[in-house]
């Protein structure tokens, strides 16, 4: 299956292309380039994609108008920017606690 390089130590080897390895990972790279996306397809990545977009453009909307949402809450920025940055970091513990056991965050649902 392999085959030691030439006037090389043993140890260096490359994949012959006539066996079963190299001829497998050529065909698995055959056709991916030349296929062309349904209509379905196309509109779940487009969707996909402005999700994503205007995602972040709503989270930069915030940040812009920061001094407004300080002032209709009676407080200052520092404490809204800190109060955003709380919510952000606390993301990842609520999604880990979600997938670590489902039960306990469903149990306030049902």
């Amino acid at each position: 299956m392999y085959q030691a390089l030439d006037n090389e130590q043993p140890a260096l080897y490359r994949p012959q292309w006539g066996s079963s390895m190299a001829s497998n990972q050529v065909a698995a790279n055959q056709g991916t380039a030349n296929e062309v996306w349904t209509a379905t397809q196309r509109h779940i990545v487009l969707a996909s994609f402005l999700g994503w977009m205007l995602d972040a453009f709503d989270f930069f909307l915030v940040v812009f108008v920061l001094q407004r949402i300080a002032g209709d809450f009676g407080t200052d920025v520092k404490s809204v920017t800190y109060a955003i940055f709380l919510t952000l970091a606390m993301r990842p513990v609520a999604h880990s606690c979600s997938d670590a056991s489902p039960i306990i965050t469903d149990a306030g649902r049902r």
